[in-house]
């Protein structure tokens, strides 16, 4: 049976898209063809398998789209006529989302093409932005050796962006979801996920040194990416095309739900996949290592995964980023050694505002996290190690958590709704040496890519953990479970904060939030504001709602922005200086706050002085 796609319907209305891949591996995804229907279960051999039973039949795990699990048989019949045709048959232990365990599913199907699953990939291109041809065929190349079949679909025009605005998080989301909104209108169904990336080659953003970003918020996560064409061509003037491609190829392995190589739950640190890093390649320092065996491609348990992994886990925006293992099993992993306690050498911790640890319901929460060095030798660390967005830092949240210390194998993951990537691959690091300053950073962790871990009125501790590929030790990574820290969420006390919390942890709202504003969600700046005028005149600034609405507003109109329709709205630095003021001039607002992000809010009043 030659490998490739297959495909049929049988009599009951059941749809199969049946895979078998050059290694012999198998899968296949069910649906309910016909109006109303939609996606049933997958299957695909059970790890581990080598050959069939004395039966011929193939032992399989098989998930529902509502996540359930269980085996089953299957077995595969080639047919001599017509060719490329199969008769196959699956048979369920248990009935899984309306398949029943008694009677087997069988699916007479031919072969559709050569390639397992299709994939369409609409590319937007930022006007004056340069990429060379070769760099579409590139991506191309890699998707189909993972088994797509790529449609790449023309974004149209150049995007146009006015001098006036800059590429900061609140206008990459704007712009990114009018072309999200673009497709989905072409296709006519704004409801359901689909085999499509929407890839956006821009020219630098406001962060220095960042080169890819994809957003795993709203309805549907992993559906688009963006690469910084022009900060990429800066820091490197040779070789710029192969980072400029990879970057892209990386990207897009995002939206399929693949992680970093060099993640501590990953443990590949030693890989060659476009999903590592160059500079943390072998632990780190050999970059030319990594290039040298680099070959624009996947590891055998990437592949598997995109290939053969359930529907829902795989496509774009049918799952949040991170919420499968494919790797655990995979051989040659070194997941790194966590420690059962917080370090003394390395002392991680998270400080919470002069305020205290107990929030008010729907009060974002910021907390400021450090890392200082206690021993007597130096680390070397990535610059933007205490980023949550970029992938080394990780918050544990347990909720209601019973005494005594952090219980990791049962807390969750806080997952922010911006990931940032490749922000240290041209390997530049800080050193922190004894007696040197803190390493300290001010967190956000009210909404992430799964909604809300820490904003239900309870307690919960939160356990940071950070993660460094280390260029010196063995293991490869250096792993710091730090201090946790206990905070609560209140109850609303009155009708009129239970109607402003819920308004501040409004899905739409918390997006708002979380990229520091934008034009492209209408309606929720003008909804916050109005909170916020609220809030002011019962309880002034002393409320910790209104606090942190006045900072919020203070950022919103620092900044220019573009809305859906790519009208631009410029920059309003005099109210922006007003709100700041208010609020640096109150110390009891200020204690809403943790220090680092006081520190930033003095910064951009200052930087606003110098534009009223």
């Amino acid at each position: 049976m030659n490998e490739g796609r297959y495909e049929g319907t049988n009599d009951l209305g059941i749809r199969l898209e049946f895979r078998q891949d050059d290694t012999g591996a198998m899968s296949g995804d069910l649906f309910l063809d016909g109006p109303g229907g939609g996606y049933l279960a997958s299957f695909r051999l059970a790890p581990g398998i080598r050959g069939p039973s004395d039966d011929g039949s193939w032992p399989v795990i098989c998930q529902s789209s509502d996540g359930r699990v269980t085996q089953g048989r299957l077995t595969v019949r080639p047919q001599d006529a017509p060719p490329d045709a199969a008769t196959v048959e699956l048979t369920l232990d248990q009935q899984l989302n309306g398949l029943s365990a008694v009677t087997p599913v069988v699916v007479e199907v031919r072969r559709t093409g050569s390639r397992l699953r299709k994939l369409d990939v609409e590319i937007e291109v930022e006007e004056n932005v340069v990429v060379r041809d070769e760099a579409r065929l590139t991506l191309r190349t890699a998707l189909e050796g993972a088994g797509f079949e790529v449609n790449e679909i023309d974004g149209g025009a150049p995007i146009r962006r006015h001098t006036a605005w800059d590429w900061h998080d609140g206008n990459v989301y704007t712009v990114l979801d009018i072309a999200m909104k673009k497709a989905a209108a072409r296709d006519a169904d704004l409801t359901v996920p689909k085999w499509r990336v929407q890839l956006m080659l821009l020219s630098r953003a406001t962060r220095d040194g960042l080169y890819g970003v994809m957003f795993d918020v709203k309805l549907f996560p992993r559906q688009g990416c963006a690469v910084f064409v022009d900060e990429i061509r800066e820091r490197f003037p040779q070789n710029t095309d192969r980072q400029i491609e990879y970057t892209m190829v990386h990207e897009v392995g995002h939206a399929l739900n693949l992680a970093h190589r060099f993640e501590r739950a990953v443990g590949f640190t030693d890989s060659t996949s476009v999903m590592n890093y160059p500079d943390k390649f072998g632990g780190g320092g050999q970059v030319d290592a990594f290039w040298d065996g680099f070959r624009n491609g996947f590891d055998p348990d990437e592949l598997a995964f995109v290939r053969h992994g359930a529907l829902n886990s795989v496509m774009p925006g049918a799952s949040l980023f991170g919420a499968f293992d494919y790797w655990s099993g995979a051989a040659g992993a070194r997941p790194s050694f966590v420690p059962s306690t917080p370090g003394t050498d390395l002392r991680l911790s998270l400080r919470p505002p002069p305020r205290g640890t107990k929030f008010a319901y729907g009060q974002p929460l910021y907390l400021e996290v450090r890392l200082e060095n206690k021993s007597d030798t130096p680390v070397e660390l990535p610059v933007d190690v205490l980023d949550i967005k970029a992938g080394y830092l990780e918050i544990l949240v347990e909720r209601n958590p019973a005494p005594g210390p952090a219980r990791i194998d049962i807390a969750q993951t806080f997952s922010p709704a911006v990931r940032r990537c490749l922000a240290d691959i041209d390997g530049r690091r800080d050193v922190l040496s004894k007696g040197d300053q803190p390493k300290k950073r001010n967190l956000y962790l009210s909404f992430g890519a799964g909604g809300y871990l820490v904003a239900e009125p309870g307690r919960y501790r939160l356990t940071p953990l950070v993660t460094i590929p280390d260029r010196k030790n063995r293991p490869h990574t250096l792993v710091i479970l730090g201090e946790s820290l206990d905070v609560q969420v209140a109850f609303p006390t009155s009708k009129r904060d239970e109607r402003h919390g819920d308004a501040l942890l409004d899905a739409d709202a918390q997006a708002w939030l979380s990229v520091g504003g934008t034009n492209g969600l209408p309606g929720v700046g003008g909804a916050l504001r109005e909170v916020h005028a609220e809030r002011l005149a019962k309880k002034g600034l002393a409320d910790p709602l209104a606090a942190s609405l006045t900072r919020a507003l203070g950022i919103y109109y620092s900044r220019a922005y573009v809305d859906d329709a790519l009208r631009t709205s410029e920059a309003r630095p005099a109210e922006s200086l007003k709100l700041l003021n208010d609020l640096l001039g109150d110390e009891t607002a200020l204690r809403v706050f943790d220090r680092e992000t006081v520190a930033g809010t003095r910064a951009l009043r200052a930087e606003m002085a110098k534009q009223a």
